[in-house]
């Protein structure tokens, strides 16, 4: 289940951004034309630019500029690209003395030899239009449609969120007709239609190795079943097929049966391998965010506390200082007190 693992799931989608010219309107009138124009992807590259970022110090938290996903409890990271089209990465390689002996080849078309000329250019892909990348990964059940689904609706159901994802997807194909302020289900709808499959997800909550009892062993099984499936193929094989071959009917017996248990057992490797880690313990957003708070809340606590830690005489009011600082910072309570969505490092 490429999508999910250890209890995320990656939604990755690509959408197609218009291409027709946007009138601009006259400072005057915002109803007629001025007679110029903008396109599409530069205002989407000016509305990404004005999307306020997460709080990372104290001089960007405004009470008014917030991320979109900072209202979100399950969003863990997202991110938006605008991409205009393939990178040229060069030439396909080749070796120079073959393009020099095709092209001192006698009989040979002209045709084929450009196809070796380092001068003629060769074909390179283009998009027909740019893309709006957009990635975002999020706490799931579960790798399921309606586990993503879910995600974006609460996303468009937030009024606040919903305004600023407005000014972005706006731009990009139909999404003004088919998606309603309304309909969140609309939103999901559009954004699924986008989805491409996320075959390399990237999660980094495990903090030790993931525990060997809490992964997939399928050695002895996946062993024991192509074990098994070589021998009835064996068996199958030479009772209907090669029982009258002789030396020739054993060994092709021999080889079927082989192929059978390589066949079986590269299935079953597949199959486990598809299977998703386990979510790492203590990794949901609001978890997260506790820990992050109390990780900051303590760091300031031993700086406060440091000259009452090597007094022997102040060992009773350290551990009073200790017991309040549990009472007022709660670590087992997610509600509060607790690190913002979309604040980091302060």
């Amino acid at each position: 289940m490429p999508n999910f693992d250890s209890g995320a799931y990656f939604l990755t989608v690509l959408c197609p951004v218009e291409t027709a010219t946007i009138p601009t309107r006259s400072p005057e009138s915002r109803d007629s034309p001025s007679g110029g124009g903008t396109s599409p992807v530069h205002d989407l590259r000016k509305a990404l630019a004005e999307l306020a970022p997460a709080q990372q110090t104290t001089a960007t938290c405004d009470g008014d500029l917030k991320s979109p996903f900072s209202y979100n409890l399950r969003a863990h990271f997202a991110r938006f690209v605008v991409i205009d089209d393939f990178m040229f990465v060069g030439r396909k390689p080749e070796n120079a003395w073959i393009s020099t002996i095709v092209q001192a080849l006698p009989y040979v078309s002209e045709r084929f030899k450009q196809k070796f000329d380092p001068i003629i250019p060769q074909p390179q892909d283009h998009l027909r239009h740019p893309y709006l990348f957009f990635s975002a990964d999020f706490d799931a059940r579960d790798g399921s449609d309606e586990s993503r689904d879910s995600f974006l609706r609460d996303l468009w159901s937030e009024p606040r969120s919903r305004e600023d994802l407005k000014k972005i997807f706006c731009y990009c194909r139909d999404f003004s007709a088919r998606v309603r302020d309304d309909s969140p289900e609309s939103f999901a709808k559009y954004i699924a239609d986008c989805q491409v499959e996320t075959t390399m997800p990237f999660h980094d909550y495990w903090m030790d190795n993931v525990p060997i009892n809490a992964l997939p062993q399928p050695g002895l099984k996946i062993l024991a079943a192509s074990v098994g499936a070589g021998v009835i193929a064996s068996f199958l094989l030479h009772s209907w097929l090669f029982s009258g071959w002789g030396c020739l009917g054993l060994l092709l017996t021999l080889i079927g049966g082989l192929a059978a248990a390589v066949f079986v057992g590269n299935a079953l490797v597949l199959i486990a391998g598809s299977k998703p880690f386990p979510a790492a313990p203590n990794s949901t957003l609001p978890e997260v965010l506790k820990s992050l708070h109390v990780k900051n809340a303590f760091t300031q606590f031993i700086i406060d506390n440091q000259l009452a830690s090597v007094d022997p005489a102040a060992a009773g009011d350290l551990q009073r200082r200790f017991r309040e600082f549990l009472e007022q910072e709660r670590p087992d309570d997610l509600q509060g007190p607790t690190q913002s969505p979309g604040v980091i490092g302060f």
